[in-house]
Formats: C-alpha cells, structure tokens, sequence
C-alpha cells in the first residue's frame, strides 16, 4: 500500500473512532435505513466523505464550524465529475429527520 493511501486509510480510521456528536447520531439513522447502505468516514479518490453510499454513488457530509467552503466547493465539483452527489448539512442545526428523507429521496 503507498505511503499515501495507508496514511489517508490511518486518518479516516481515526475520523471513525472520534466522530462529533452530530456525525454519530447521522450515523445511528443511516445505518438502519433499509437502502443505501453507507460507509462512514469513507476514503474516495484524494478526499475522506463522512458518509459514502457506493451503490448509489451518493455522499452526505456534516460542515462542521471549521469547514473550508472552498475546499468544499473544490470536491464537490470532484466528487461531481465522477458522479458522486453530495448532501451538506450544518452541523449545528442537523434535522436527521430531513437527512433520511433527502437520502432516500434520491436512493
């Protein structure tokens, strides 16, 4: 494994293993849905997305206050090219009830 990939696969286990309070509680909801089914803290291509559905090519990021909304733009578009669409939501104000409806809206 390249130097690179192992340290991206180290940071994403670590992002795993210390997920905010608004990531895990995303999480709790999207691991019982019945479809898509979705990996967190998932490294894609240069980038690591909080949650991945590869099937339905489908990503669901939760923006922190920290969050760099150009570097953010700059995946998007990434993730974009290869098909990838992208669900944000602010960390602050998380409606994990309209997060499942967004999601299954385009499952």
């Amino acid at each position: 494994m390249p130097a690179r990939t192992h340290q991206k696969a180290k940071l994403a286990r670590y992002f795993r293993k210390n997920m905010t309070q608004g990531e895990a509680r995303v999480w709790a909801a999207l691991r019982i849905l019945d479809a898509p089914r979705f990996r967190r803290q998932a490294p894609v291509g240069p980038y690591i997305l909080d949650f991945y559905a590869p099937r339905w090519k489908l990503c669901v990021e939760i923006d922190g206050p920290l969050h760099d909304v150009e570097r953010d733009l700059t995946r998007d578009a990434w993730l974009l090219a290869r098909g990838v669409t992208t669900l944000r939501y602010a960390d602050e104000e998380l409606d994990i009830e309209a997060i499942v409806r967004d999601v299954l809206a385009r499952a």
